[in-house]
């Protein structure tokens, strides 16, 4: 499978730039680096009709029957536009599911746009800067009633700022699908439920039967609005920035305890198994993730 990095740099004075890096990758299997896939491999800058450009830089990436993770990182480099001292910005795993949420069928492949200094978030924020001394999160949502959803939450925690974004898909298109931070506030860990939750025995695990695991709401992850992403296609992109108090602090944190809920599907509750009886049920769990702290090995 192929994935493709852009990046844009910042020097202080703020102007964007096309970014020049370097950019190392190794195979990763229980929290360790194996084998190096590519050494050195670099974004070459070049003058085109009196600008400075580059294409992305793409990679190629073993992908084998188990689930998969590389480990990249990225050295920001001098051009002839911009000084720039060399080091490590950008570093991190990624797994095969995420490399293809990149693909957009069959023949079209989109690329992880990065930004240093630039004073906006990676699209999405795979990797984190290595002397960034904010806490960075990452869930994986796996799909639950037989939902096919998959999804990936990012959050990055700074003092009582939460950045946040979803990438989600395999989703109901055209309707709203709610996501909420779920967890306990007394310490205990948060989990993913499981068809031994299933109370009722109808064969879905609906919220109430999975309070039991993943906990109460701690924060909706809504628009402004209070609207939820609307799945186009299949699938949506969310981003938004939060301004915690103290209090919700506190709920939150640690957040590699808690679990993001994703909901809404066409579902028969009742089991009576005729097609009328198929409606959509916007509460209904259809995937779930704990996060996990990706400023440390996991």
């Amino acid at each position: 499978i192929e994935f493709c990095l852009f990046g844009n740099f910042c020097p202080p004075n703020g102007r964007h730039y096309v970014a020049s890096y370097s950019v190392d990758v190794w195979l990763r299997e229980d929290g360790e680096n194996t084998e190096q896939l590519y050494d050195g491999v670099t974004a070459e800058v070049e003058m085109e009709d009196g600008e400075y450009s580059a294409d992305p830089v793409c990679f190629a990436l073993p992908d084998g029957s188990d689930d998969d993770e590389y480990y990249f990182e990225i050295t920001i480099l001098e051009t002839g536009e911009y000084e720039a001292t060399e080091r490590v910005i950008r570093s991190g795993v990624i797994t095969d599911t995420e490399v293809r949420s990149f693909f957009d069928g069959d023949d079209n492949l989109d690329y992880l746009h990065f930004f240093y200094g630039c004073g906006q978030t990676d699209t999405p924020p795979i990797f984190t800067d290595p002397e960034d001394e904010a806490m960075n999160y990452k869930a994986c949502l796996k799909d639950l009633n037989d939902s096919g959803a998959v999804a990936f939450s990012y959050a990055r925690l700074e003092g009582n700022t939460l950045y946040t974004s979803v990438l989600a898909y395999n989703l109901e298109s055209g309707e709203q699908h709610p996501q909420h931070i779920h967890g306990f506030t007394d310490g205990t860990n948060a989990t993913c439920p499981d068809m031994s939750d299933d109370e009722n025995g109808n064969g879905f695990i609906e919220i109430a039967e999975g309070l039991s695991d993943y906990g109460d709401v701690l924060l909706p992850l809504d628009e402004a609005n209070g609207d939820f992403p609307v799945a186009l296609g299949g699938m949506y992109f969310y981003q938004r920035t939060f301004t915690l108090t103290d209090a919700m602090v506190d709920d939150l944190d640690p957040l590699d305890q808690k679990v993001v809920v994703l909901h809404g599907m066409d579902a028969d509750l009742d089991g009576a198994g005729n097609d009328y009886t198929y409606t959509y049920q916007p509460s209904l769990p259809v995937a779930c993730g704990q996060y996990v702290n990706t400023d440390m090995d996991y």
